[in-house]
C-alpha cells in the first residue's frame, strides 16, 4: 500500500517566502505543524492508501487524460483559515486560476473514480495549506493576519506538471515521494 495524491507543487518566491516566515514567527506561541517551505503544494486529489499494483494502471489513465492539457498561471493571494477564527483548523493561501485549472480538476476526478476515488462534492477550492494548527491560545494574532493579509497578491506561477506523490508519515512530519510527473503542453 501507497498513501498517494495529485497536486501541483509551489515554487516560493521572494514575497511570499517572506509572508510565510512572518507568519510563522508571529505565530509562534501556537501549536502549528508548518509545511515545510520546499514541500508546499496545492492538492487536486487526496487517496489514501492505495494497492501498488493499481497505480500503474491508474498513473496510465491519468496519463491519457493529462496530455490534453495545457499548463496554466496561478495566482497566489490573501490568507485565510478552515473551519474559522472561533475552531481554525488550518492556515491556507488562497489560488485563483483560470478555467484550465478547473477543468484539469474535473477530468483527474472522472479518471480517478474508476480506481476508487471518491471526489469531495464541494466546489473545488484550490488553497496552499501553510499549516494545520493542534492548538491556539490567542486567536486575536490570527485573525490581525488574515486582515493584514485580505489583499495581498503574494506570487503569480506557470503550472506546467501535476505531480502523483506518495506521502510518508513520519516522526518529524509526513515526506512527500514524487511517484510521476506529469507534463502539461
Amino acid at each position: 500500500m501507497k498513501r498517494i495524491f495529485f497536486a501541483v507543487d509551489v515554487v516560493a518566491e521572494r514575497a511570499l517566502l517572506g509572508a510565510y516566515g512572518s507568519i510563522r514567527n508571529r505565530l509562534k506561541q501556537e501549536r502549528i505543524n508548518w509545511v515545510p517551505a520546499e514541500q508546499l503544494h496545492i492538492t487536486l486529489a487526496f487517496l489514501g492508501d492505495m494497492e501498488e499494483g493499481l497505480i500503474s494502471g491508474m498513473v496510465a489513465a491519468v496519463e491519457k487524460i493529462l496530455e490534453l492539457h495545457r499548463e496554466f498561471e496561478i495566482t497566489l493571494s490573501a490568507m485565510g483559515v478552515f473551519k474559522d477564527l472561533r475552531d481554525p483548523r488550518v492556515i491556507w493561501i488562497g489560488c485563483t486560476a483560470g478555467p484550465e485549472f478547473q477543468q484539469i480538476k474535473s477530468d483527474l476526478d472522472q479518471v480517478l473514480t474508476g480506481f476508487g476515488y471518491e471526489p469531495d462534492n464541494r466546489v473545488f477550492s484550490p488553497h496552499l495549506t501553510l499549516g494545520r494548527i493542534k492548538g491556539m491560545r490567542n486567536t486575536n494574532h490570527l485573525a490581525k493576519l488574515i486582515t493584514l493579509y485580505k489583499d495581498v497578491v503574494f506570487q503569480q506561477q506557470v503550472i506546467s506538471q501535476i505531480v502523483l506523490y506518495e506521502s510518508r508519515l513520519t516522526p518529524a512530519g509526513p515526506e512527500y515521494i514524487p511517484l510521476k510527473k506529469f507534463i502539461l503542453k
